[in-house]
Order: C-alpha cells, then sequence, then structure tokens
C-alpha cells in the first residue's frame, strides 16, 4: 500500500494468528520505523522487548488476564518506557506521560508498519505491570506501557464502526 491514509483505514485488530513465523529482516525493518517515531527531548527512552519464548508468550498470557491471542500469536512486543532517564529529564510529568506518549509512538509506528508487511498485531493494554515485568525478567526501571501480539492474520475482520468527524474533531 503506497497510501498511508489507506493503509491506517484498513489496519485491523488481529487476534486469530497464522502459525507461521515471521522473517527476522521483516521483524527488523518492523521494529526500525518504532525507532523513527518522535519521542520527548529526542530522548528515546523507550525499549522494545522482542518475546518469542513460548513461556514467556504463556506468562505474558497470564499477565494481561488471560488474554489467549497474546500466547498464539508468533511475535509479542511489549513497549516499555525508562522511567529513570524520563524522570531525571522531565521530573514526574516525564515518567507519567511523556514516557508513555513516547512509548506510543514507535508502538503506532510499527504497528502500521507490520501491517505494510501483512502482519497482523492487536495492542493489549489491559494487563498488569508486575506480572509483565517478571515475564520478562526486567528491571522496574522499565515501566511496561503496552503488550503488542503479532503474526501473519488468519482471517481479517470487517472495520469496526467509527465516530464521524464532527464528533471525533473540534475545531476552535
Amino acid at each position: 500500500m503506497d497510501d498511508i491514509y489507506e493503509l491506517i483505514k484498513q489496519r485491523r485488530s488481529i487476534r486469530n494468528f497464522k502459525p507461521d513465523p515471521i522473517d527476522e529482516s521483516v521483524i527488523k525493518r518492523i521494529l526500525e520505523a518504532g525507532l523513527w517515531a518522535p519521542s520527548a527531548g529526542n530522548l528515546q527512552a523507550r525499549t522494545i522487548f522482542v518475546v518469542t519464548k513460548e513461556q514467556m508468550k504463556r506468562d505474558l498470557s497470564d499477565a494481561c488476564f488471560g488474554q489467549d491471542h497474546v500466547a498464539q500469536a508468533p511475535l509479542v512486543l511489549v513497549g516499555c518506557t525508562d522511567v529513570e532517564s524520563m524522570r531525571s529529564y522531565y521530573g514526574k510529568r516525564g515518567t507519567t506521560l511523556y514516557g508513555i506518549c513516547d512509548v506510543s509512538a514507535a508502538m503506532e509506528n510499527i504497528i502500521l508498519a507490520a501491517w505494510q508487511e501483512g502482519i497482523g498485531t492487536c495492542w493489549v493494554g489491559n494487563f498488569d505491570e508486575e506480572q509483565v515485568r517478571h515475564a520478562l525478567r526486567i528491571d522496574k526501571r522499565f515501566l511496561p506501557v503496552v503488550v503488542v501480539a503479532m503474526g501473519y492474520p488468519l482471517e481479517v475482520p470487517p472495520a469496526p464502526a467509527r465516530k464521524c468527524f464532527d464528533e471525533g474533531v473540534i475545531v476552535l
């Protein structure tokens, strides 16, 4: 898809994946798209953990309150902000807002790049932070912001309803 607007409109949350692995060169290309996302002060104080180990995916699924598609996806990404870096530069606002925005921007780039490659994703925000840290064996300096399940879609659901322009945009 050459048209970014069409790409955005066609992207769907995918919860049923083919078991096919994703080629490493494709994964790298997708992840690199995340590195080009904007970040507060260009600190780039975010880390994306790439999970392929079956047990870790099951542990992440448990941390996501039993969302099975997390365990079934061939690949799972966990986007984290480095709270120590953000706090040292921006104080509390860095840890409660900027870091979360930075990870979200990177993951949106990743999700769109994945869709361009024919790979489906599902953004998961409902999880227990401590369980995610434990599953990944990561330090408290990393705050998990989002879990993204990835794989080739088994099926692509129809577009969900969206608010009309006038409901979602207020021009002042």
